[in-house]
């Protein structure tokens, strides 16, 4: 009885723990959409010159507290701040919840996103969703350091006291992405 009590409690600090890991966006919205537009910028295939409005999709899921709070502060930054980190071209943000979208790829293929913004997500439809931008060839973008481990491209984290630009190489090749040499000198890079 003891043991199936310990066994239970273990049981659920390691599931607590995998869903803490998966949901934490390290350094705030107002500092880390700037620093991520900035390293997007300089990916040789996204910022096109025909290209007038610069969309960037959001990804969350409805029900989830974290996801939807990030959701929430992007669009609200994006309504309050004006880019000039993209040659001037105007932003627009698009929320796309996860958990009501049958076909991820399918709505990527109609809002034509530049980029997709992964806010916390489960660990399952995280897997959804980069499978969406991988066969999309639809840059993926986030908050949260541990999914650019998980395959994302490019991420924002903390190193010290400071953000940190991470980018995936292999996640990024997989989506189309080509990086310029000064952005992969900045960089933290992981395969």
């Amino acid at each position: 009885m003891l043991n199936n009590t310990i066994l239970s409690i273990l049981l659920l600090l390691f599931l607590s723990t995998i869903v803490t890991k998966s949901q934490t966006v390290v350094v705030p919205v107002n500092i880390h959409i700037p620093i991520l537009f900035k390293a997007i910028s300089l990916e040789k295939n996204i910022n096109k010159p025909d290209l007038e409005t610069f969309v960037v999709g959001v990804a969350y899921e409805e029900g989830n507290e974290r996801s939807v709070g990030i959701k929430n502060e992007i669009l609200s930054f994006g309504k309050n701040e004006k880019y000039d980190l993209l040659d001037g071209k105007s932003v627009r943000f698009e929320a796309i919840d996860v958990n009501t979208t049958k076909d991820i790829r399918e709505l990527l293929y109609q809002i034509n996103p530049a980029a997709l913004y992964i806010a916390p997500l489960n660990q399952n439809m995280l897997q959804k969703v980069m499978s969406a931008t991988q066969k999309g060839k639809v840059l993926s973008i986030t908050g949260v350091p541990e999914y650019v481990d998980d395959g994302v491209s490019v991420g924002i984290g903390i190193k010290g006291d400071s953000p940190e630009i991470i980018i995936n190489l292999a996640a990024s090749k997989e989506e189309g992405a080509q990086f310029s040499s000064k952005v992969l000198g900045l960089a933290r890079i992981v395969q």
